[in-house]
């Protein structure tokens, strides 16, 4: 607490001087007893210490039940400072289910501190599931205040509702506007809350512009939540061509996150057939990347790039490493592309011993993938001697898609003259099953 003791009435100043010399109980039970007073300062004064303590780790059950009768005072503000603490409790995990009614009454209120509480009170309700439908529309009216904390606050507990599914259509115009709010708060809780409706089916088109262009803003959060929400709505296809060229901006954050969301980004845009070879270079560096979810979607986009026909040989090295990923799903999209490339006539001959392992992979769709990339290679001209006996015990899987590629890829050894006898007879099944 940051407030003088002389600030106060004399009956809390000698409350707090209690709280200072250690004796904590006492000093609330002093307070507590004064949430009834007479005088309007002393109620107002002993509520807004309760809220402060509250903020320092100081709770009491019962004086929250007595903080909550003050959101009905006549006096406006003891209902600010009761607001005040109400908030600060629930923030801190302390509810009281009887709070939610007056609170929304407050929304109401012409103080802006009032509202400003009351609406973040009810934010942290919302939070543990007690909700209540009727603060939805007052809440909403709360985004257009004059007040940067009320619409802050307002535009938060909104975003609990939505989580809720408890929506009000009326809130999209208000909401579109805060996306230009001078606070980057209000901003990002506006993001924030068009991905929540959008997940109730709840959308406007007229939101990815300004979405788009909150992706180039110098605040970290807003940049990352505008381009998480874009790709949302990409993942409902409405989409802006121009966003792409963002997305592939962010592939140089030095944030983990938006580097993650961005790439995101850039694979549901591809499944739109909206892509650029712009975004190849940028995408190959993070082929590297520390974080799991950037390499597996990366890999997966650079195969897709392959296939349309955007190559680049500096993705080979990254590719290669990649066979050996610890995540199967990576490994895949690896050698998928791998396969690509050796369409394209683009070779990394390092890669046929981590491929020859992927042979013996557990996975089926590993080794189904691995397969076709060492039969591609061998096509190719491109063999490896100590790989020909892997193929030949793949001839033992009962899979018609490995059998026939292990054939075709043993053809291939044997074109390069490498060849083992022994696979004569797994081959026989060919002559009947050309």
């Amino acid at each position: 607490m940051t407030n003088s003791s002389d600030e106060y009435p004399k009956q809390v100043a000698e409350a707090l001087k209690t709280y200072k010399e250690g004796k904590i109980k006492k000093a609330v039970n002093k307070l507590d007893r004064l949430l009834k007073n007479k005088d309007d300062s002393v109620r107002a004064s002993a509520t807004r210490v309760l809220g402060d303590l509250a903020e320092e780790g100081v709770y009491d059950p019962k004086v929250l039940e007595k903080v909550v009768e003050l959101l009905y005072d006549v006096d406006s503000i003891v209902k600010m400072n009761a607001t005040y603490t109400v908030a600060n409790y629930a923030g801190r995990g302390r509810f009281e289910g009887r709070a939610i009614e007056p609170l929304i009454s407050l929304l109401v209120e012409e103080i802006g501190e009032t509202k400003s509480f009351a609406a973040l009170a009810i934010a942290y309700y919302a939070e543990v599931g007690m909700t209540d439908l009727r603060a939805v529309k007052p809440l909403v009216k709360l985004l257009a205040d004059n007040e940067t904390n009320v619409r802050k606050n307002a535009a938060l507990a909104v975003v609990r509702y939505a989580e809720k599914n408890l929506v009000d259509k009326s809130a999209i115009d208000p909401l579109i506007t805060l996306l230009d709010d001078q606070d980057n708060e209000v901003k990002v809780y506006a993001i924030q809350a068009f991905v929540k409706y959008l997940e109730q089916r709840i959308m406007d088109e007229r939101v990815l512009d300004p979405m788009i262009n909150l992706m180039s803003s110098e605040d970290i959060e807003t940049r990352k939540n505008a381009v998480y929400a874009v790709t949302k709505y990409g993942e409902k296809n409405i989409v802006e061509p121009n966003a792409l060229n963002l997305m592939i901006n962010l592939l140089s954050e030095s944030n983990a996150e938006i580097k993650r969301i961005a790439v995101k980004g850039i694979d549901i845009y591809l499944e739109k057939d909206i892509f650029s070879s712009d975004a190849l270079g940028p995408l190959i560096k993070l082929l590297g990347d520390k974080d799991r979810q950037t390499r597996l979607v990366t890999s997966h986009i650079v195969a897709s790039y392959a296939e349309k026909g955007f190559i680049d040989t500096e993705a080979l090295k990254g590719l290669n490493s990649l066979l050996l990923d610890e995540d199967e799903k990576i490994r895949s999209n690896a050698a998928l592309a791998l396969v690509r490339y050796a369409d394209r006539d683009l070779i990394e001959e390092n890669a046929l011993e981590p491929l020859s392992n992927l042979l013996k992979d557990t996975n089926i769709e590993i080794r189904k993938r691995a397969l076709e990339a060492v039969a591609k290679y061998a096509e190719k001209g491109f063999v490896k001697e100590a790989i020909l006996s892997s193929l030949i015990s793949l001839l033992l899987e009962k899979d018609n898609e490995i059998y026939l590629n292990a054939s075709a890829a043993i053809l291939h050894y044997a074109n390069n003259d490498i060849f083992d006898i022994n696979a004569m007879d797994r081959l026989l099944p060919l002559l009947s099953n050309p």
